[in-house]
C-alpha cells in the first residue's frame, strides 16, 4: 500500500525505530505478520529520508550550514533558512509500505509474544491499516 507522509513524519518513525527503546523493539517476540511488515517497510522510509536528507543537505549548504545546525552563517538569512526547512519538513512524500490490520496488536504479549508498551504502539502505528475512521 501507497501511503502519503510529510517528511517530518519519516524524520519521526526514524528517530522512533534508531532510539534505544526503537531498536529493542525490533528484537522483540513480535507476530510474524507484523515483524515482516515492519523488516519490510523500513527500507522504503529509510530511502525517502535519503532523499529529505540529500534535500535538507543541499539547503544547509546554501547558508553555509549543515544538517545537524541549521543556523545561517549570515543571520539575517536565518529566517530563509527556517522557512525552507519547513517547507521541506511539510513536503509530501509517497511511501510504500506493507500494512497491517491494528488487530494485530492484540496479540501481543499472549502465546510467547512479547507485550508492548504504548511507546511500541505508537513507534508501530505508520504500518497499520488505514480504516474508514481514519
Amino acid at each position: 500500500m501507497e501511503k502519503t507522509m510529510k517528511n517530518s513524519y519519516i524524520v519521526s518513525i526514524l528517530s522512533g525505530m534508531n532510539s534505544a527503546e526503537g531498536r529493542a523493539l525490533q528484537d522483540k517476540h513480535l507476530p510474524i505478520k507484523l515483524l515482516y511488515a515492519l523488516r519490510r517497510s523500513l527500507p522504503e522510509v529509510e530511502a525517502a529520508y535519503k532523499a529529505y536528507l540529500t534535500s535538507l543537505t543541499d539547503i544547509c549548504n546554501r547558508y553555509g550550514t549543515t544538517p545537524d545546525k541549521t543556523t545561517a552563517a549570515d543571520p539575517s538569512q536565518q529566517a530563509d533558512l527556517a522557512a525552507e526547512v519547513t517547507e521541506l519538513l511539510n513536503t509530501e512524500t509517497t511511501v510504500r509500505v506493507h500494512t497491517v490490520p491494528a488487530e494485530v496488536l492484540d496479540t501481543c504479549g499472549e502465546g510467547g509474544l512479547d507485550p508492548l508498551t504504548y511507546k511500541d504502539v505508537d513507534r508501530l502505528w505508520w504500518l497499520m491499516e488505514e480504516t474508514d475512521g481514519d
